[in-house]
């Protein structure tokens, strides 16, 4: 996983609140993951889109959506 992906993680996971969307915005535009650090969780339904989860949170869940 990539440590920009861990970083994120971190700061989800110490939130005791929902956070503020500006907030939230600004890192994950500054957030750099590739393709390679969600393959694990890249998988593909022939019926209709697929989410599937990375990591949650009390606050937060985070999907691939494929």
């Amino acid at each position: 996983m990539s440590t920009s992906l861990e970083s994120l993680f971190r700061y989800l996971d110490a939130l005791q609140a929902r956070p503020a969307l500006g907030e939230l915005r600004e890192r994950l535009a500054k957030l750099s993951v590739s393709a390679d650090d969600l393959a694990e969780h890249v998988r593909f339904s022939d019926r209709a889109y697929q989410r599937n989860l990375v990591r949650s949170g009390p606050w937060y869940n985070v999907w691939v959506m494929c």
